[in-house]
């Protein structure tokens, strides 16, 4: 009896998972990364009928999990946080140092900049549970504006969406192994108010090797330094936090996600430049790479915490103040106006 290749994935996920109760926790690890490396060979897109997000679960069985990323963000899923009352400032180490030398390319789901790892650019502290070095960033977006973003403001899209992600090597209890766990530090971006208007954004220098990576497997190597603080919003401490997966087979579970609040400027050249790029490599006919953001995920009781900075340290209760509250429906009703707006 012939197996199909979906059905023999989930069987050996089951397997994989057996395993572990019998074989040593070394062995077991090694094996689950065989796994997931496997996953992520085979076919999948964003638009397929049959490889496309709604049956990413034949190929990677966590996608099916029940805490996926991404999700909309409701105010009436929210648990509000201060800092410091409630939780540590985020602590960066080299957000400014200059990353020279770095490579981006067109892997035919995005545009990916690997960060050497010399550099060392780590963030610890506010809910996350150990020091994230930065490996790697890249993009989503769409071919209309009102769409993009992965993660939403209600129903509410912003045109692009920057995922920064950050591992950590956790040593397991009473073992000499590790376990990686992953973080990502996502950035929206909104189109700048008035394109007439020359501008200064994150992307200024990065457009032109954008367009250089116009078909899968395309790479280059950035000529020009930048620093990953110019990426970021200056305010690190309002963002939503959440638990949830990669967005992308796998869809590995269990990843610290920190949406930060305040988007980063775009223009529409900017934007275009990604939209005119391939998900196929050359001589392979043509396939835009217009659309590669995953539908957001049933959040199943999960709560997000919604981070802010305390103006009044010296508040003693727990309970979110009716300003907090106010300030997070403010926030919510303005995003929703940009991004339905574009103001």
């Amino acid at each position: 009896m012939k197996c199909s290749l979906p059905t023999a994935v989930r069987q050996l996920h089951t397997l994989l998972i057996a395993l572990g109760y019998l074989m040593d926790l070394k062995l077991f690890i090694l094996y689950r990364l065989i796994f997931q490396f496997y996953v992520q060979s085979l076919e999948w897109d964003y638009d397929g009928i049959h490889t496309g997000p709604a049956n990413w679960s034949r190929i990677g069985p966590l996608c099916a999990g029940k805490q996926q990323s991404p999700i909309q963000i409701w105010p009436n899923d929210m648990k509000i946080a201060l800092v410091p009352r409630d939780l540590s400032p985020f602590d960066f180490h080299n957000l400014d140092k200059l990353i020279t030398d770095a490579v981006i390319e067109n892997n035919g789901h995005s545009v990916q900049v690997g960060i050497p790892e010399k550099f060392n650019i780590t963030v610890k502290g506010g809910p996350l549970e150990c020091e994230y070095q930065l490996r790697q960033f890249h993009f989503h977006w769409a071919a209309v504006n009102d769409l993009g973003s992965e993660h939403t403001i209600g129903s509410s899209h912003y045109p692009l969406e920057a995922h920064f992600v950050h591992t950590c090597e956790v040593p397991i209890n009473g073992s000499s192994s590790f376990v990686s766990r992953i973080a990502v530090l996502a950035v929206f971006f909104e189109l700048v108010s008035d394109p007439s208007v020359p501008q200064i954004t994150p992307l200024s220098s990065f457009a032109s090797y954008i367009k250089q990576c116009t078909f899968k497997n395309d790479r280059h190597i950035l000529k020009e330094d930048f620093e990953i603080q110019n990426f970021y919003p200056s305010d690190h401490n309002s963002y939503m936090f959440y638990k949830g997966s990669l967005t992308t087979p796998p869809c590995t579970e269990d990843v610290s996600w920190v949406l930060f609040t305040h988007p980063m400027p775009v223009t529409i050249d900017e934007l275009n430049s990604f939209r005119e790029l391939h998900a196929n490599q050359r001589r392979e006919g043509e396939k835009w790479l217009q659309r590669n953001f995953r539908p957001t995920q049933p959040l199943y009781g999960r709560q997000v915490l919604f981070v802010q900075q305390d103006l009044h340290s010296n508040k003693k209760s727990n309970d979110a103040t009716t300003s907090d509250k106010c300030f997070l429906k403010i926030f919510i009703i303005f995003a929703l106006l940009a991004t339905y707006f574009n103001f």
